[in-house]
C-alpha cells in the first residue's frame, strides 16, 4: 500500500465540504419522514392504511436502490470528475423537484374517501422517485469516506461532525411542522376543510420549496470540496460490465460478512425502533400530552438540548472506552427510556408530571437513537478495511473502492427496510379510530424496547477489532 494512501485524511475545509452533503440531503429527508405520512392521513384525509403502506413500498425499492448504486458506484472507472462525484450530481434536480410537489396533491379527498386511489398513487409515484433518487446521492455519499478518510481516529472525528450534523437536521427538521401546528387554531382537527388543515396546505410546500433548496446548495458544496484525484495514481484492471445476474451476486458480498451482518441487522433494528418514533411522537404530543399552542415549544427543547447533550457525552465515552462498549450503553439506556413509556397509561397524571416524565424519557430516546449514527459508520469503515485486506490486491485502495459502495449501500439498504418494516406494522395499528387512540398510541411507542433488546442481545456476540 502506497504511503499517502495510509495517511489519507479529511481535514479543514474537505473534511467539512464532505459532511455538510449529508446534512443537506438528510435534512430534506427528516422533514419529509417526521410529518409527510401525518400530512396525508390527517390533513389530506387519506386512510392511514393505504399511506403507510405505500409509504412502505417506497421504503423497500429505494432499500434496493441503495446496494444498486453502491454497485454502480463500485464498477464506475474513474473519469475526469472522479469516481463517486459525479454521481452526486446525476439525480438532484428530479430530486429537489419531487421533494416539494410530494406536499402539493393533484386534489383533496373528499371526507367520503372517494379520491383515496388517485391521491394515494400520486404520493405513492412522487414519494418514491424522491426517495430512489436520494439514494443515488447518500450511497455514493457514504462509501466515499474509506477512501478519503482511511485511519480510525480521523473517521470517528468525520462521524462525529456528521452524527452532530444530524441532530441538527433532525432538530431543524422537526421544528418547522412543530412551529406550523404551534399557530395553528385547532391542531387536533387539521382535516383541509378546516382553516387549520387549510394553513398547513399553504405553508408545507413553501418550507419544503426552502428545505430542499439549501439541500441541493450542500450537494454542490461537497461536488467541489472532494478530492479524488488519488484515484489517477492508482491502476485499475480493466473493468468488466456485470450481468444483471453478477451485479445481485456482487451485492450478497457485504451479506457475508459475519460481522457484518451483526452490524446491519442492529441498523435495522434501531432503523424501525426510530421510525416507530417518528411516526408516533406527533401523535403523542396532539392526543396524549394534548399539546396546543406554545405547548409544542416544549417539545422542541426537549429535542435540542438532549440530543446535543447526549451527543457530547457520547463522543467522550466513545474516546475514552470504545465503540462497543459505549454502543452497548446507548442501546441499553434506549431499553429502559422507551419501558417508562408505560407510565402514561396511568390517567390521574397532571400535565405538570406529564411534561416532567415526558422531558426525562423523551428527551433521553431522542439523544440515544440519534447516537446511534456515531457508531455504524465507523464501524462499516473498518469492516470494508478488513474485507480489502482480503482481497490480497497489490494496492489496498483498489480493493477498497471495489467493496465500499456495496457495504454502504447495505448500510443504506438496512436503514430502509427498517424504515418498511416499521411503517408497515403501524399501517395495521393505526387503522380507522386507533390514530387517536391514546392506549394504543402509548403502547406503540412502548414496543420499541422489543427491538432494542434484540440489538442489544446481537451487539454482545460482536468480535471488531478497533485498532487501525
Amino acid at each position: 500500500m502506497e504511503k499517502d494512501a495510509i495517511s489519507r485524511e479529511l481535514h479543514g475545509k474537505k473534511k467539512y465540504g464532505y459532511v455538510i452533503g449529508n446534512f443537506g440531503v438528510f435534512l430534506n429527508s427528516i422533514f419529509i419522514n417526521v410529518f409527510i405520512t401525518n400530512y396525508y392521513i390527517y390533513t389530506v384525509n387519506v386512510d392511514s392504511l393505504f399511506i403507510l403502506i405505500a409509504f412502505s413500498s417506497q421504503q423497500v425499492i429505494a432499500a434496493i436502490s441503495a446496494i444498486i448504486f453502491g454497485i454502480l458506484v463500485d464498477n464506475k472507472k474513474p473519469g475526469r470528475f472522479g469516481k463517486r462525484r459525479p454521481f452526486l450530481l446525476y439525480g438532484l434536480p428530479i430530486w429537489a423537484i419531487t421533494a416539494v410537489l410530494i406536499w402539493m396533491p393533484p386534489v383533496l379527498n373528499p371526507q367520503d374517501g372517494s379520491m383515496t386511489g388517485i391521491i394515494g398513487a400520486y404520493f405513492w409515484l412522487i414519494g418514491l422517485i424522491n426517495f430512489v433518487l436520494g439514494q443515488s446521492i447518500l450511497s455514493p455519499h457514504a462509501s466515499m469516506l474509506p477512501e478519503q478518510s482511511q485511519t480510525l481516529k480521523n473517521r470517528e472525528d468525520v462521524n462525529s461532525i456528521t452524527t452532530l450534523l444530524t441532530i441538527i437536521g433532525s432538530v431543524i427538521g422537526m421544528i418547522l411542522p412543530l412551529i406550523v401546528k404551534s399557530v395553528l387554531v385547532d391542531p387536533q382537527n387539521v382535516g383541509w376543510w378546516t382553516y387549520s388543515g387549510k394553513t398547513l396546505l399553504f405553508a408545507m410546500p413553501i418550507i419544503s420549496l426552502i428545505v430542499v433548496s439549501f439541500g441541493v446548495f450542500c450537494i454542490l458544496i461537497t461536488f467541489f470540496s472532494v478530492d479524488e484525484s488519488f484515484h489517477k495514481k492508482i491502476h485499475y484492471e480493466q473493468i468488466v460490465k456485470k450481468s444483471i445476474k453478477e451485479t445481485f451476486k456482487h451485492m450478497t458480498i457485504p451479506a457475508r460478512d459475519k460481522e457484518f451482518r451483526k452490524v446491519f441487522s442492529i441498523s435495522m433494528l434501531t432503523s424501525i425502533a426510530g421510525s416507530i418514533m417518528g411516526f408516533v411522537v406527533i401523535p403523542f404530543l396532539d392526543f396524549v400530552m394534548l399539546f396546543h399552542g406554545n405547548n409544542y415549544y416544549i417539545y422542541i427543547i426537549t429535542s435540542i438540548s438532549n440530543k446535543i447533550a447526549w451527543y457530547f457525552l457520547w463522543v467522550a465515552v466513545i474516546k475514552r472506552k470504545g465503540l462497543i462498549f459505549s454502543y452497548k450503553w446507548v442501546i441499553l439506556i434506549s431499553i429502559v427510556t422507551s419501558s417508562c413509556i408505560m407510565i402514561f397509561l396511568l390517567n390521574d397524571l397532571s400535565f405538570t408530571i406529564k411534561v416532567i416524565i415526558f422531558v426525562i424519557t423523551i428527551g433521553t430516546l431522542l439523544g440515544s437513537i440519534y447516537a446511534f449514527r456515531l457508531f455504524t459508520t465507523p464501524l462499516t469503515a473498518l469492516l470494508v478495511t478488513e474485507a480489502a485486506k482480503m482481497e490480497h490486491l497489490s494496492n489496498i485502495d483498489e480493493s477498497v473502492a471495489k467493496l465500499s459502495g456495496s457495504y454502504f449501500g447495505f448500510v443504506n439498504f438496512t436503514f430502509s427496510i427498517g424504515n418498511a418494516i416499521a411503517y408497515i406494522i403501524l399501517a395495521f395499528i393505526f387503522t380507522g379510530n386507533n390514530k387517536s387512540n391514546t392506549i394504543i398510541i402509548i403502547l406503540t411507542f412502548t414496543s420499541m424496547a422489543f427491538f432494542f433488546i434484540l440489538s442489544f442481545l446481537i451487539l454482545k456476540t460482536m468480535r471488531i477489532k478497533e485498532n487501525d
